[in-house]
């Protein structure tokens, strides 16, 4: 599951930010659900995120389509799978959590 931080966080997540459900103590996010805090993310399929459609493809082979299972996949399983390094799944999911994010609004 991916969660949309609504409010800073003392884990030092920021408004906007797109975070997998592993990155919280799973005792805190109903409260943090509550006060809303976080929200829940409904990932898109990979392919749907610009530039993708090659990286889904090879993702789909492994049953990985949609956003939240890559973020939460293990790196060196799909990465020795796909016969690529760990630092390059790695810099992958780094760019899905930024297409994934919201854009920043300056407040005046």
């Amino acid at each position: 599951m991916l969660y949309r931080v609504l409010k800073p966080l003392s884990t030092g997540h920021k408004i906007g930010d797109v975070a997998p459900a592993s990155e919280f103590r799973v005792e805190a996010i109903p409260r943090l659900l509550e006060v809303r805090a976080l929200a829940e993310l409904h990932a898109p399929p990979l392919r749907a995120l610009p530039g993708w459609t090659r990286r889904a493809e090879r993702l789909a082979r492994l049953d990985i389509e949609l956003a939240d299972e890559f973020l939460e996949c293990d790196e060196e399983v799909v990465a020795t799978e796909l016969k690529y390094k760990v630092k390059t799944i790695e810099r992958w999911k780094a760019e899905v959590l930024q297409a994934l994010r919201a854009p920043r609004t300056r407040r005046r």
